[in-house]
């Protein structure tokens, strides 16, 4: 599988920051790592061989991006520094990273993909840059703030702006991003076995908020032996995805976005 490292100051973060981009062609997707993941994790999880069919037909290029999780989401001490931390992270995403995406991959809408803690992150882009980000595969995900910073972060604006469960609820029905967020791909998805109880009732619950916003989400509950982990997201990510893919290709047309799949 073609793939090339790459490392670049960020002017956000103050830091060089690593990633990783795997194939060339079709839609871009940026994955975003887990907890305590880094930019390599997608492919030393098995993630980048479970999605290799796509990468290799060209109907994905692949961005693996590093994270500062350990100074932000899971940080220690003062919330509003973690939150500060988060925001400048998410300014490093589309200020820096996207657009070096969206010059690899003209014209093509980009996804957003993540994991447990990486589909927060997702989300979170999504939600905050419809007009970046086309829409999100999001696997297991805790999308109330308050599961990691808890609630001392409540009415913090930083916070505010980074919980999906606080603002989206905020928006006034009339508001630009909403009417961007009309035509967003959002897949949410989790489990039912006992460790996926948490994530599987904040996806409901997110659920819920963006329909009551207008909003079309799609939520894809599976088993009760489907456990949070690896190898059940190496499953659920390249099928949910081709169904992203798909509807994509549907709404912009059969001539715009070319598709090698069989």
């Amino acid at each position: 599988m073609q793939n090339q490292y790459e490392k670049q100051p960020s002017a956000y973060l103050r830091r060089e920051m690593e990633w990783k981009q795997y194939g060339e062609g079709g839609v871009p997707c940026l994955a975003l790592p887990t907890g305590s993941g880094r930019f390599y994790e997608w492919e030393d999880a098995g993630m980048t061989s479970a999605l290799s069919n796509l990468i290799e037909s060209g109907r994905i290029t692949l961005f693996c991006a590093d994270s500062i999780n350990g100074e932000s989401w899971l940080g220690r001490g003062d919330v509003r520094r973690q939150a500060e931390m988060q925001e400048r992270w998410q300014a490093y995403l589309c200020e820096e990273l996207i657009p070096i995406i969206a010059r690899r991959c003209p014209g093509q809408p980009l996804l957003a993909l993540g994991c447990d803690l990486g589909a927060l992150q997702a989300v979170l882009l999504t939600l905050r840059a419809p007009q970046q980000v086309a829409g999100c595969v999001a696997l297991s995900g805790q999308y109330d703030a308050a599961a990691f910073w808890g609630p001392e972060g409540r009415g913090d604006d930083l916070v505010f702006r980074n919980d999906p469960m606080q603002f989206l609820p905020a928006l006034p029905g009339d508001h630009p991003r909403l009417q961007a967020l009309q035509k967003s791909v959002i897949w949410l998805c989790a489990g039912q076995a006992p460790d996926e109880a948490g994530p599987l009732t904040s996806a409901r619950a997110l659920e819920q908020a963006m329909r009551e916003k207008g909003l079309c989400p799609h939520l894809d509950v599976w088993g009760y032996d489907v456990t949070h982990g690896w190898p059940w997201w190496n499953r659920q990510m390249p099928y949910l995805l081709t169904q992203a893919l798909d509807t994509l290709e549907a709404a912009k047309g059969p001539d715009t976005v070319p598709s090698t799949s069989k």
